[in-house]
This record gives structure tokens, C-alpha cells and sequence, in this order.
């Protein structure tokens, strides 16, 4: 049994890697909602839990059984999620006084929110920029290989050989402090601003709830929780700003699935100070 254990959580694993590392979002939503997957997981679900109900129990054998069951749990939310799961993403206007109460799923259905949710503004923060060099100022008009490319990030001058040095005051405005696009040298020469490099942006949304008001922060990786719905920041107008993408998921297994993490976390830690190995199937330690 142990070996036919191995050989399908081997499979299991080949399945959840390949749909971690294929590129395209289809193919993960294909691969992990796969039936063979599910039996899979399933029969690993059924094997663990027999195993564990075929020895003996002791209280040496609580790290065996924390991390089974633990592995069980994780699979069964898993399970949950997938079922039962809701997950859609959408674009919402930043103009004032647009709202929305309601998700469009990917199937074309909406599902109504018991809260309304209005974006109140939206902030982004970049890389300091680099500058290219180049001989020409027709550079602005055209298209040409730049002679050097010059790094701002943490500087206070950069270094331009034979031009001499230039403090990076000069590639700012000097009220706004914004950068420049681009700056001309006393040669004739043009430094021109590449596009930034978002760091990190941030919306803020006001929520509306049960007749109360509140302000949230919206983040990439840190979603707002509310009425069992997460909500996080997925992506934003490149060009104007006038957008951002929201992604929104309600998940009935994730506190399932987390205890079970945490179980077999556990149990891990547990069966690494245990002292000899269970032998047979009646559970004597040899």
C-alpha cells in the first residue's frame, strides 16, 4: 500500500508542478480541474486515512498521525475550494463616484454583493529612471541606438567620461521634483528618460456595509477581506490611470485547507524527534 501511495502522490505532484510552471492561465485552470487530478488526490486522501486506521494508536504516534491528517485536511480544502469556490477578476473606472455592488463572473453571470465598494483613489510609486546618451538631439523625432545607458537609482551625479559630471538635481523639475524627459547637454548631446519601473501601487477604496463606511487600502498580495470575499489588486491602466483590475475570490476550504498546512506542519516537527520507526502494520516499533 505504501508503494502504491508513492507512486500516486508522484503523479499528484507531476500534476500541481506543470500547472504551477506552464505559462498560460488556461492551461493552469485546465490542468488543476482535470477529473484525474481530483481522483488522484482523492485516492491519496483514502489511502492516508487507512494507513492511519490500520496502526495502532499511541501517544508516541502523534506526529504520524498530525501529519496525515493534516495532509487529508489540505487535500479535502483543496477539494472545497475548487467546488465550491468562487474567483473572477474585473476592471473598475476610478472615476468619481463610480461604484459597483456586483461581480462579473467568467461564465457571464454576476453575483450579487452584500456590500458596495467605490474606488476614492489610486497611487502608484516608481524606480528612480535611467537615461540614455545620445549624440543626436533628432533622437526625439526618430529612432537611434543609444551611445551609454546611466543608472539615477541612489545617486546623487553620474559619471559621464568625457562630458564631465552631472548632478542628478539637473534631471529634475525644479518645483514639482518630477524627472525630467529629457536634458540637454552643453555639447549638443541629449540624455533621454527611459519608462519607469512601477515599485508598488496602492488604490483606496471605501467600503459600504451594513450602514457603515470605511477605507481600505486595495494591494497587490494583501487582499481586503469582507463578507467572506477576498479582494486584492491584480493590475491598473498603464497609460492613463484611469482603471484598475480587481481580482476577487471567496474560497469555502482555504480555513480548511490552512489547518491542515498548520496539522501537518505540526506533525512534521513532531516525527523529527521520534526515536526508532514503525515497522509493520500493528503498529510495534522496532
Amino acid at each position: 500500500m505504501l508503494q502504491l501511495a508513492i507512486i500516486l502522490f508522484s503523479f499528484f505532484a507531476v500534476f500541481a508542478v506543470a500547472g504551477v510552471l506552464l505559462p498560460t492561465a488556461g492551461i493552469h485552470v485546465e490542468l488543476f480541474s482535470n477529473p484525474l487530478l481530483i481522483v488522484l488526490g482523492a485516492a491519496i486522501a483514502i489511502l492516508t486515512m487507512i494507513c492511519c486506521f490500520r496502526t495502532r494508536p499511541t501517544l508516541r504516534k502523534t506526529g504520524f498521525y498530525a501529519a496525515h491528517f493534516g495532509a487529508v485536511l489540505l487535500l479535502s480544502g483543496g477539494f472545497l475550494g475548487h467546488v465550491l469556490g468562487k474567483r473572477t477578476e474585473f476592471i473598475v473606472s476610478c472615476a468619481p463616484g463610480n461604484s459597483f455592488n456586483e461581480l462579473p463572473m467568467r461564465d457571464g453571470t454576476r453575483i450579487k454583493l452584500d456590500f458596495n465598494c467605490r474606488v476614492t483613489g489610486f497611487r502608484i510609486e516608481f524606480y528612480d529612471p535611467a537615461y540614455d546618451l545620445f549624440q543626436d538631439q533628432r533622437i526625439l523625432a526618430g529612432n537611434y541606438v543609444p551611445e551609454k545607458t546611466f543608472d539615477t537609482s541612489g545617486r546623487d551625479k553620474i559619471e559621464l567620461g568625457e562630458l564631465g559630471t552631472l548632478n542628478i538635481s539637473a534631471l529634475k523639475d525644479a518645483q514639482s521634483g518630477a524627472w525630467r524627459t529629457h536634458h540637454v547637454l552643453g555639447n549638443g548631446w541629449i540624455l533621454l528618460k527611459r519608462e519607469q519601473t512601477p515599485k508598488s501601487y496602492c488604490a483606496t477604496v471605501e467600503v459600504s456595509s451594513d450602514g457603515k463606511n470605511a477605507s481600505y487600502d486595495l494591494r497587490v498580495n494583501h487582499p481586503l477581506r469582507i463578507k467572506g470575499w477576498r479582494l486584492f489588486l491584480s493590475d491598473y491602466d498603464h497609460e492613463s490611470m484611469q482603471y484598475i483590475v480587481v481580482g476577487a475570490s471567496k474560497d469555502p476550504g482555504h480555513a480548511v485547507a490552512m489547518s491542515g498546512i498548520w496539522l501537518l506542519m505540526a506533525g512534521t516537527f513532531l516525527l523529527c524527534f521520534r526515536r526508532g520507526r514503525t515497522g509493520d502494520s500493528t503498529g510495534e516499533v522496532k
